[in-house]
């Protein structure tokens, strides 16, 4: 059985992990949490967004405001 080997890629708006098939590298797609668009192998940091811009992006994603009061 030949082994498929994967690629590591996370989404660069929410930083979202994901192992994809190689076959997928240069294909756009669309991060499931945040719905963010993104190139499978194009260069992201490996930072991780800070907390209020999870909170922004968590809140985007659920319509509620996450502006701190």
């Amino acid at each position: 059985m030949d082994e498929v080997s994967n690629l590591g890629t996370r989404c660069p708006s929410c930083g979202t992990e994901y192992s994809v098939p190689q076959s997928y590298d240069g294909q756009r797609v669309a991060c499931e949490l945040c719905n963010a668009e993104f190139l499978i192998g194009e260069a992201v940091s490996n930072a991780s967004p800070s907390m209020e811009e999870a909170a922004q992006l968590w809140a985007a994603r659920i319509g509620a405001d996450a502006s701190p009061e």
